[in-house]
């Protein structure tokens, strides 16, 4: 029913723990109604690291991608590959409960005209230490047109909303276009305001069942803030403007900060 799709394009020593660590805690599900998709950048490390690590009695997929290897573009030739009904968006160095997965059966089967179902995330340092929680706003009262569901309108008022560990009907993620790779920093809010857009039914199951990394060294959003790639304030104000202008397209126009205006 559900495939999980986990890109990986280096693997560091810290990043090889918290591979291990994650798909650790996928082997612990409760229910083992899903399958595994691996989508790797074909380095001698991170070939390596996937092919020798235990999966257990995993249903798993191993896919060498050797286009692209961003993270949007790695999740995208993911979900083009599943053959599942639902994908979930899962980052190597984080980790799912138990209940994660029985969780997400739940809700599906209760809720068949969802199109995506996120979960409440908590947010860790990279000791595993806890920093907050992301995406439990909508339960709070008066803050979306309907409680648990995050609408159109209260996004483009909020964008700070996780896409990781986020559940998708496979047919909704591919016909809206996937997730744009030219949008830095911001194509997760891009994503959710394209989804809201066409009218497509996002709710947030209230558990905490997702535990996510911040800003750990290496990671795509520590290089965004610290790395060679780091983002100046007017360029990450930019990256939130452009996901509110091009929700209304469902491809991918390659818009670019240095090219703009």
């Amino acid at each position: 029913m559900i495939n999980f799709i986990l890109p990986i394009h280096k693997a560091d020593k810290t990043l090889k723990e918290k591979f291990v660590n994650c798909i650790e805690s996928l082997k612990k599900q409760t229910v083992t109604d899903f399958t595994l998709t691996v989508v790797y950048k074909p380095t001698t490390e991170t070939k390596k690291l996937v092919e020798s690590t235990d999966y257990g009695v995993l249903s798993h997929n191993l896919i060498e991608n050797n286009g692209n290897t961003d993270f949007c573009s790695q999740i995208n030739l993911g979900v083009s590959q599943s053959n599942s009904e639902y994908v979930s968006i899962i980052e190597a160095d984080d980790e799912v409960t138990q209940t994660y997965v029985s969780n997400a059966v739940a809700h599906i089967n209760a809720y068949p005209e969802i199109d995506t179902f996120l979960p409440i995330v908590v947010d860790t340092n990279d000791k595993g230490e806890f920093i907050s929680f992301t995406n439990e706003s909508v339960w709070a009262m008066n803050l979306t047109e309907e409680i648990g569901y995050l609408d159109h309108e209260s996004l483009k008022n909020y964008e700070n909303y996780q896409t990781s560990g986020m559940i998708i009907k496979t047919k909704t993620f591919n016909d809206i276009g996937g997730f744009k790779p030219s949008i830095k920093l911001s194509f997760g809010y891009e994503f959710l305001l394209r989804l809201t857009h066409q009218n497509k039914i996002i709710y947030v199951i209230p558990k905490l069942t997702y535990k996510h990394t911040n800003f750990r060294e290496g990671s795509l959003f520590w290089d965004y803030k610290n790395g060679k790639n780091s983002l100046s304030e007017d360029e990450a104000k930019f990256w939130i403007e452009t996901a509110k202008k091009e929700y209304f397209f469902n491809e991918d126009r390659e818009i670019s900060f240095e090219t703009a205006g």
